[in-house]
C-alpha cells in the first residue's frame, strides 16, 4: 500500500503507523500533554511550496513552555511564540 502524496488525513496515514505493541492512533498523542498532535495534513516535502513553512506537526499544548515540534524529517522543542512564526509561514 502506497500513497504516492502526502496524507490528507488521520485515516489515511493510520494504516502506516505500525509500532509494537501499541494501538498505531496512540502514537499521534503526545505523552506530554496526553492530546492529540496538532497536524498539519498535505504537507508535500518532496514538492514544497515556496514560501511556506514545512512545518508538519506540533504537540496540542506541550509543558513547560514548550512543545515539540515536526518540521520536515526534524523534531525540535520551541516555545509557543516560535511555533507562532511556523503557523504564519505556512500560509505564505
Amino acid at each position: 500500500m502506497r500513497l504516492d502524496r502526502p496524507p490528507e488525513s488521520r485515516d489515511e496515514l493510520l494504516p502506516y503507523l505500525q509500532v509494537k505493541d501499541r494501538n498505531p492512533a496512540e502514537v499521534l498523542r503526545s505523552p506530554d500533554d496526553d492530546a492529540d498532535y496538532v497536524i498539519y495534513w498535505g504537507v508535500d516535502l518532496v514538492h514544497p511550496v515556496p514560501g511556506q513553512s514545512n512545518l508538519i506537526a506540533h504537540e496540542k499544548h506541550g509543558k513547560n513552555g514548550t512543545r515539540y515540534v515536526l518540521i520536515g524529517r526534524n523534531v525540535e522543542q520551541m516555545n509557543d511564540e516560535a511555533i507562532q512564526k511556523y503557523i504564519a509561514a505556512r500560509k505564505g
